[in-house]
């Protein structure tokens, strides 16, 4: 699988490559906290407690969705840390996939995480926004043909991967296969906003819907009837 696309030639550095990464996040017009406040009052208060644990965002002309994984709380609480955010330290990281599918098969695991094990209704349904980022990996620290790689992609512990983001503090990037992907696609740990582009494309809404009973989650992409994926826990658990 070729891991960098659209080459760009540069005076002097021969050719540089780049890509556009997808990311999902939580639909711009559902705030979590929303859902869970009775009143505006309620919903300023969290936010404003909220704020105060985070680091200011990043004085740069980035889009909000690019800065915003930059402006968690540090050191890492043991709750927030991923794949190559280690608990306790200072590393924050925009995380990403080379394709939408794979980033889709990524959020899916993660909204039935939460789910999965709790008496809940037949069916949820939650909106989410998918965007794509155009990315720099030059210098970035490529795992994919590393001797540990079945460790550092463990879909049950973030151990291994972990320690190699501590042991490699200063890199900008890490670029890794999915364990959740159906083809372990590449995915992609940006420590440096520098190496992202200023705006956000190919924005679209996605919705996840939870079937409790079959453990799985249909998606459906905006304006489209019948599910583009259907993804299984034991697929990606």
């Amino acid at each position: 699988m070729c891991l960098f696309s659209t080459p760009i030639l540069t005076f002097g550095a021969g050719w540089v490559f780049k890509l556009n990464i997808y990311r999902i996040v939580e639909h711009q017009a559902a705030s979590a906290i929303r859902l869970v406040t009775d009143t505006q009052d309620e919903y300023e208060f969290i936010e404003t407690e909220l704020d105060s644990l985070r680091p200011a965002l990043k004085q740069t002309s980035h889009h909000l969705l690019i800065k915003k994984p930059f402006s968690y709380p540090t050191p890492v609480p043991l709750d927030f840390s991923r794949r190559f955010t280690p608990p306790g330290s200072d590393l924050l990281a925009f995380y990403g996939s080379e394709y939408l599918t794979t980033a889709v098969y990524e959020l899916a695991y993660h909204f039935m995480e939460f789910r999965i094990h709790l008496p809940a209704p037949s069916q949820v349904s939650e909106p989410r926004t998918a965007f794509s980022v155009e990315f720099d990996p030059s210098d970035g620290l490529n795992l994919n043909s590393h001797p540990k790689i079945d460790l550092i992609a463990s879909k049950k512990s973030y151990e291994v991967s972990q320690q190699i983001a501590e042991e490699n503090k200063g890199v900008p990037s890490i670029l890794y296969p999915s364990c959740r992907g159906p083809n372990h696609e590449l995915n992609v740990a940006v420590y440096d906003i520098q190496k992202l582009g200023t705006d956000i494309e190919q924005t679209q809404t996605l919705k996840f819907v939870y079937l409790h009973k079959q453990q799985s989650s249909l998606i459906f992409f905006e304006g489209e009837s019948n599910p583009r994926h259907k993804v299984a826990w034991s697929e990606v658990a």
